[in-house]
C-alpha cells in the first residue's frame, strides 16, 4: 500500500489471505510536505475507528493487534528524501510513528548512493549524521535499494539491527538491486534480517 486511501479497497483481501501485519510505504522520493500529509492521512484513518486496523510502533503493539484480530500497520519510508537536509525531521517522523526508514531509493540523495549509482560513493557527511540519528531514535534502517558501500557504512555505524525489507541475493541473481554476500552477513551480524523481495520494485 502506498497511501491510506487504498486500505479500504485492499483490507478484505488482506484479511481473507490471513495477513496479520503490513509495512506500508508512506513516502519515498517525495519531500517533507508530502510525507507529513501522507502520515496525516494514516492517522486520520486510524483515529476514525472505521476499519479494523491499528497503527503500531512496537513489537508489543503488533502482537496485541494480532491478538485483537485487527491488521497491524507499520509506517515505512522507502527512501530518505523526506528528511531533506534536516536530521531533526527524523525526530518529527518518529513522533508521527515512522519506525523503518530506507536510506535511498536506487539513486543518490543527500544521504548517500543508491544501488544504481556506478560510483558507489557511500554515505555523505549528512548521511552519517542521519544514520546516527535514526539509530538514536531506534528507527530501523532499511538497506533495500541502497548502494553496497552506503549499506556497509550504515551497518558499521548502527548499533541496532539493520534490515533489508525487500531484497534478494546477488549470488543467486546478479542484479544491482540484490545484496552481496558481505551485505547479507553484515545484516545478520547486526541482528537484522533480509526478506525476499520477489515481485517487488
Amino acid at each position: 500500500l502506498v497511501n491510506a486511501r487504498l486500505l479500504p479497497r485492499y483490507l478484505p483481501d488482506l484479511r481473507d489471505g490471513g495477513v496479520d501485519a503490513i509495512l506500508t510505504t508512506v513516502a519515498s522520493l517525495e519531500d517533507c510536505h508530502y510525507a507529513v500529509s501522507a502520515l496525516a492521512d494514516w492517522h486520520a484513518l486510524a483515529n476514525g475507528n472505521i476499519l479494523p486496523f491499528r497503527l503500531c510502533t512496537t513489537v508489543a503493539e503488533f502482537r496485541a493487534a494480532k491478538q485483537d484480530g485487527v491488521l497491524a500497520v507499520g509506517l515505512h519510508f522507502q527512501g530518505g528524501n523526506p528528511i531533506e537536509q534536516d536530521v531533526d525531521l527524523i525526530d518529527a517522523y518518529h513522533a508521527l510513528g515512522v519506525r523503518v526508514m530506507q536510506l535511498t531509493y536506487n539513486t543518490r540523495n543527500f544521504i548517500g548512493d543508491g544501488c544504481l549509482e556506478d560510483e558507489n560513493a557511500g554515505l555523505s557527511n549528512f548521511g552519517r549524521k542521519a544514520v546516527r540519528r535514526l539509530d538514536e531514535r531506534r528507527v530501523v534502517i532499511d538497506i533495500s535499494h541502497v548502494g553496497e558501500r552506503t549499506s556497509l557504512e550504515a551497518l558499521s555505524l548502527a548499533s541496532g539491527p539493520v534490515v533489508a525489507t525487500h531484497a534478494n541475493a546477488r549470488g543467486v541473481h546478479d542484479s544491482a538491486r540484490n545484496l552481496s554476500d558481505e551485505q547479507i552477513r553484515a545484516i545478520a551480524a547486526s541482528g537484522g534480517v533480509t526478506l525476499d523481495g520477489f515481485g517487488m520494485g
